[in-house]
């Protein structure tokens, strides 16, 4: 029952802000009735908090970010793509909700936190490397914080470009940045080395 709440609150973000969404929505379109919402939740904010936190928390259980200690030559070992593309197919199965809940005026940070999750378990990883040693932490924070930013930005680039650009095309461009460097792989882009025909 509650997934069927939430499934009513994230169909009602796509038509209109939170702030103008009312209980009454929200049970109209879940198909239920008053007190059934209030068997679960004490209001909207209430359910909006509970809907932000599974997915929060499924973000966190999906995770796993051992192919960043991959290193040039090893980028394609099957252990590392295979981890990049569950972390990839994760969010493209996701990537409705995730359109509709970073545009949508939530009054929460989604996006942000979502990123944050990201840039603290890379960290982890990095910290865990056996090549890290205590006066790397600059640049492993630098790094988490890269690395992050490169993968969220490229998935919200391809959500909002999704009608026209196939999935497999964001995923190449991550596996660029990783395998040859931001620049590189722009350049690649550029002189046509790399295809991204829509």
């Amino acid at each position: 029952m509650k997934e069927r709440i939430c499934e009513a609150l994230l169909h009602c973000l796509s038509m209109e802000s939170f702030q103008k969404i009312t209980v009454k929505r929200i049970i109209e379109k879940a198909g239920i009735n008053r007190s059934t919402f209030y068997k679960y939740f004490l209001d909207k904010y209430d359910l909006r908090d509970y809907y932000l936190g599974q997915i929060l928390e499924e973000f966190k259980q999906e995770k796993n970010y051992d192919f960043i200690k991959a290193g040039k030559d090893e980028i394609d070992d099957p252990v590392y793509s295979r981890n990049l593309r569950n972390s990839e197919e994760f969010i493209k199965k996701n990537s409705r909700i995730y359109k509709i809940l970073w545009s949508s005026d939530i009054g929460s940070d989604l996006y942000g936190q979502m990123q944050e999750i990201l840039r603290a378990d890379i960290l982890e990883t990095i910290l865990t490397d056996p090549f890290y040693s205590e006066e790397k932490l600059p640049y492993a924070i630098l790094y988490a914080d890269l690395f992050s930013c490169d993968f969220m930005l490229t998935i919200r680039w391809w959500i909002d470009h999704m009608d026209t650009i196939e999935f497999e095309k964001a995923s190449n461009l991550m596996k660029g940045n990783m395998e040859k460097g931001f620049f590189q792989t722009f350049r690649d882009i550029m002189e046509g080395k790399i295809k991204v025909k829509i």
